[in-house]
Parts: structure tokens; C-alpha cells; sequence
């Protein structure tokens, strides 16, 4: 009897509002696989942040285990725009190198993040990727042309959401945990989809011990990782935390909605759409064994406010860090 290959087929389009149906594909990715697991992506057309970071993840889990896996059957488009992501190129197929232009529709830049030395240089470089296409405005204070609007917000979310996954991910024995983080925008229009997903302890079992997390379960503990504070708490473990006293996911949302944009949070089988607001809304998924975070920013948005501002209303928000990014 001829033994066959553990195969899964990824859907046409991996979104991240079609969550539910994308994490069946990317957990029937199993680590523990004894064979090489074939990926099918023969109907991949098109792929978010959020999806793309689960899918390395995954991946990473896998190779850590000793596993193997190839993904196959790529149109060349396709695979012409996955291979120039240093996180997914080890593990396709290969193929001959396209003649043809590639339409790049879009600019995709995906990262992963090993130790805290990462996060400033991928915050750095990520930011001022993204906003580039913004038309500078000019500083008083300075008497210069500049973009830090844009770049300011976007380089402290980028910098506090990688730290947070590798410090916070890394604890309960996870020692192993690194962190994805891929960004999406466009040359015209102003919308950027944002994503960090990390394969640490994940919410629960980070803040298990925390009087905010009642029921100890995922849904509360997503819910309670927004609450200012928590995070920092030394009633969970934690030494280390991020730069504001437990501020970095609160001030990311709150950045990410008052540029008119959205928040998603997940961990375990829980998913929670405007987390930590009255208006948030939970729902089930796949259970995943460490955090995901999912932002939608809008550029015009950013420079309408000072983010710094949003640290006022919380109490007892310690200093603003300082925030030098170079060009």
C-alpha cells in the first residue's frame, strides 16, 4: 500500500475577515506530521497580513518539530511576490524565475522578529516604508518638510506590539516564541492592513493569575490585555514590560480607531473584534497556540490628532518613550 502525503489546500483568497475559514486551513498544518506536509496553493490568488504571518507561524512550528513542508502549485505571479518574503521562501517550490513583469498592485512587506534587538530596526524600517506615499507637511519647530505624523504613531505601534509578543509570548515556557509582522498599503489611497502574530503562551496563560481575567478564559483574558495596566501587573510573571506601564496595546488601539480604522485580537479559539471596548464582539476560531493582532490604519487618519495625546487619559500613564527614527 502506497503511503500519501498529508496535503492542505489553502483557499483562493486568505483574508482576514474570512478568519474563520482560513485558520481550518492553516492548523490542518500539523506540526507533528512525520512526512513532509504537501501545501497546495494552486487556487491562491490573493493573501493579507494576517493570514501570511499565521501561515509562517505555522510553518516555523512545524520546522521546530523537525517537520517538513512544501508549498506547491503556486501560479508564478503569485509565487514571484511570496518569494521575496524571506519568511516563506525556504518553503516553496522551485520553479524557473518569470519572464514576465509581475503586477504589484500593492507593497507587502513581511518580518520576523527573533529577540527585543529586532523590533526598533523593523519599527524603523517598516514606518518609513509606509509613509512615503504621504505628502510631507511642513514643521514650524523645525523648518523642515517631514512625515513624522505618520511615521511617529505607526513606529511606536510597530515597536510596542513586537515587544509585547517577545516578552509577554516568550513567558510559561516559550522561551522558543518569535514574532511575524507584515504590513500592506498602497501608492494611492490611504489604507494600511497591519498584522502581528507571535507563537507564544498567548493571552491566557500569560495573564492566567490576574484578577482581571475572570473566567479564566481566552475571550477575558484578549479583553483584559487592553485594560491599561494589566500587562505590567507583577502578579503575572513578568519582569520585563513594554515601554508605558502596561499602555502598548491600549494606545495601539486607540491609535488604530481614531485614524477612523479597526482592531482584531486572537488567541486560543477566541477572536474579538474592537477589543476592550463596550462595542467589542467575540466569536470562535481554530484555537491558536499564541497571540494574533490585526490592525486596520488609515494614513490621513494618523496626522489628524498627536498621538501623544492619548496617554492623558489614561491614569497614571508614565513618560511617552522618546521616538527618534532616522530616514
Amino acid at each position: 500500500m502506497v503511503k500519501t502525503k498529508p496535503t492542505v489546500k489553502l483557499p483562493r483568497l486568505m483574508l482576514a475577515a474570512d478568519l474563520p475559514r482560513v485558520m481550518r486551513s492553516i492548523t490542518a498544518i500539523n506540526p507533528m506530521a512525520d512526512d513532509t506536509v504537501m501545501i497546495d496553493a494552486e487556487e491562491l490568488e490573493f493573501a493579507e497580513p494576517l493570514p501570511l504571518c499565521l501561515l509562517a507561524a505555522q510553518l516555523s512550528n512545524l520546522q521546530r518539530l523537525g517537520g517538513k513542508a512544501s508549498i506547491e502549485k503556486l501560479r508564478q505571479p503569485v509565487a514571484d511576490r511570496l518569494e521575496r518574503m524571506n519568511v516563506l521562501r525556504g518553503w516553496i517550490e522551485a520553479r524557473p524565475a518569470s519572464k514576465s513583469p509581475v503586477h504589484n498592485f500593492s507593497a507587502l512587506q513581511v518580518a520576523r522578529a527573533n529577540c527585543i534587538d529586532d523590533a526598533n530596526d523593523i519599527a524603523n524600517s517598516l514606518a518609513q516604508k509606509i509613509a512615503q506615499f504621504v505628502p510631507p507637511e511642513f514643521c514650524h519647530h523645525s523648518e523642515t518638510m517631514t512625515r513624522d505624523g505618520v511615521v511617529h504613531p505607526l513606529g511606536y505601534m510597530l515597536t510596542e506590539l513586537l515587544e509585547n509578543s517577545l516578552t509577554h509570548g516568550r513567558g510559561k515556557g516559550f522561551a522558543h516564541a518569535s514574532a511575524w509582522i507584515a504590513a500592506q498599503y498602497y501608492s494611492s489611497g490611504d489604507l494600511i492592513r497591519l498584522a502581528i502574530v507571535d507563537n507564544g503562551c498567548g493571552f491566557l496563560k500569560s495573564l492566567h493569575d490576574h484578577s482581571a481575567v475572570e473566567p479564566k478564559s481566552n475571550v477575558a483574558a484578549i479583553r483584559a490585555a487592553f485594560i491599561p495596566g494589566v500587562s505590567c501587573n507583577r502578579s503575572v510573571g513578568l519582569v520585563r514590560d513594554s515601554l508605558n506601564a502596561g499602555l502598548g496595546l491600549t494606545v495601539s488601539r486607540d491609535i488604530a480607531l481614531r485614524s477612523n480604522g479597526a482592531v482584531w485580537a486572537g488567541s486560543g479559539d477566541a477572536w474579538i473584534e474592537q477589543p476592550g471596548r463596550e462595542e467589542d464582539s467575540a466569536k470562535r476560531i481554530q484555537p491558536w497556540q499564541g497571540s494574533m493582532l490585526n490592525f486596520e490604519i488609515h494614513r490621513a487618519g494618523l496626522i489628524s490628532f498627536n498621538f501623544r495625546d492619548l496617554f492623558s487619559k489614561y491614569p497614571h500613564p508614565g513618560e511617552v518613550p522618546p521616538i527618534s527614527f532616522t530616514d
